[in-house]
């Protein structure tokens, strides 16, 4: 399982391009940036929902780094140090939710009230207030990406009042609540431990797993490299992750290297040999099969598609 990165990170030494925030009178605060500053160090003051639309950027957290893409978020507890390096020549556009514990606490009644939040409290409890959330790379999608551009939308438009911003954030969360069940709760319950600690403790070693092939995908990574991330044995590791995941980390590896073509050919005129060494594959033949397996088309076939179907929509 290898491959090879053409990029290396570029920083610009420019500050914020475009900035809206707003922080309202319970705690909540909301911000919408573009941004190309290098680094940033915080602590997150409330459980933090960090979204990028566009660019590259990496978040150092104790030992380990989670890169984010487009399409990718973070959830982050209340009280995590944290540092934020953007990766890309362009500038990041991101959107941050800061949300304060009591919001979150309301919330997490609303959900147990509706029987939307598993009520079990065995295997992920509740901390501070919140949400014992294991830190990881979510994809935005569902719900959730529908609530998110919703409020993105009508934050950029200044038509939004305190009342207005508090209603959008309530449902983001509730529905963020529905992916934190399928891609947390419910997977790890597919473990097949008798003990629920070691349930718990073996999914936060193969989110680790997970979180290093969404941020290394385009290096030379093994199966080596792998397990000793996610501190377990590689059969260990084989085992577990199919438990979890529904696929090996190989699999999972090329899936994310297809995606992040796909992206890649959509959004810009990079030639098809350039994708191949950006996304991590060793030569372009073996990039065209790969995807033309996936898409039953060529690279350049999809790319011709998607703008046609841009240019002529239905």
């Amino acid at each position: 399982m290898t491959g090879m990165s053409t990029l290396s990170p570029i920083y610009l030494h420019t500050s914020i391009k475009m900035n809206i925030v707003r922080t309202l009178g319970n705690r909540n605060s909301i911000r919408l940036e573009t941004i190309k500053t290098p680094t940033d160090e915080a602590v997150a003051t409330g459980a933090k929902i960090q979204i990028v639309f566009s660019g590259h950027e990496r978040y150092r957290i104790g030992l380990r780094e989670l890169d984010l893409y487009p399409g990718q978020f973070l959830m982050l507890p209340r009280g995590i140090s944290y540092n934020r390096t953007i990766l890309s020549i362009s500038p990041v556009k991101s959107f941050c939710l800061n949300i304060d514990g009591s919001f979150l606490k309301d919330i997490k009644n609303t959900l147990r009230q509706n029987e939307i939040y598993l009520s079990d409290r065995s295997l992920w409890d509740v901390t501070n207030g919140g949400f014992d959330l294991p830190i990881t790379i979510y994809q935005l999608q569902g719900d959730f990406e529908h609530n998110i551009l919703n409020l993105k939308r009508d934050l950029e438009s200044g038509v939004l009042d305190e009342s207005s911003i508090n209603s959008h954030l309530f449902q983001c969360l509730c529905s963020f609540f529905n992916i934190y069940k399928k891609e947390i709760l419910y997977k790890t319950e597919n473990l097949k431990f008798l003990n629920n600690g070691t349930k718990v403790e073996i999914m936060k070693r193969l989110l680790r797993a997970k979180d290093y092939i969404l941020s290394n995908y385009n290096t030379r990574i093994t199966l080596e490299s792998i397990a000793h991330e996610a501190c377990l044995s590689v059969n260990h590791l084989l085992r577990t992750f199919h438990q979890v995941f529904n696929t090996t980390p190989h699999q999972f590896l090329l899936q994310v290297r297809l995606e992040r073509a796909r992206y890649l050919l959509t959004n810009f005129d990079y030639p098809v040999s350039e994708v191949a060494a950006i996304v991590g594959f060793e030569g372009v033949g073996s990039f065209i099969r790969a995807f033309k397996m996936s898409e039953e088309v060529t690279p350049g076939k999809f790319r011709t598609n998607i703008r046609d179907a841009i240019r002529n929509p239905k």
